[in-house]
């Protein structure tokens, strides 16, 4: 296993223990983000009382969107760490794991590996919408599925496409 890359994995670990306020700076901006998106969806499908519902919703919403992210993050690091401690040198690691780490962009597979992640986790955002988190709030289920349709599309975490190399480069 490289220790350039396995750095670039504990660092972001490390920047979370030594700045905890980092956390809930991300989890605010997933929050503002998700009822922005969620009042917006509402007001174009034209659900009523937008305010009362989203206020209703937002929890389960915000929830749905936390564990999806999970989701896809565990799936994000099951590719890259297992094959890393199984076998140091192989394609996979050297092919898909160190780019995935560092620069998606810079490999083919390891692009398409970031996009099945990414796009489990849009799956995993629009199943919880639907089906659990607006339930409660929007009885028309063809409304609630362009509404969980919606906040797949707007707040799936396209940030994971960025390369890590940026952060480091300050």
């Amino acid at each position: 296993m490289h220790s350039r890359c396995l750095y670039n994995v504990l660092l972001p670990l490390w920047l979370l223990l030594v700045f905890p306020q980092l956390w809930g700076i991300s989890l605010l901006l997933s929050f503002v983000v998700d009822i922005l998106v969620l009042a917006a969806a509402m007001k174009y499908y034209a659900v009523g009382e937008i305010r009362r519902n989203a206020r209703r919703s937002i929890l389960r919403v915000w929830i749905s969107g936390l564990v999806a992210d999970l989701i896809g993050l565990t799936l994000l690091w099951v590719g890259v760490m297992l094959p890393m401690i199984v076998a140091a040198e192989s394609w996979w690691v050297t092919t898909v794991c160190e780019p995935l780490m560092m620069n998606p962009w810079v490999s083919m597979p390891a692009l398409l590996y970031m996009t099945v992640c990414i796009g489990v986790t849009a799956v995993a955002i629009y199943q919880f919408n639907s089906r659990w988190a607006l339930c409660r709030v929007v009885e028309d289920e063809e409304q609630r599925k362009r509404i969980a349709r919606a906040m797949a599309v707007f707040t799936t975490p396209y940030l994971f496409y960025l390369p890590t190399t940026w952060l480091y480069a300050w």
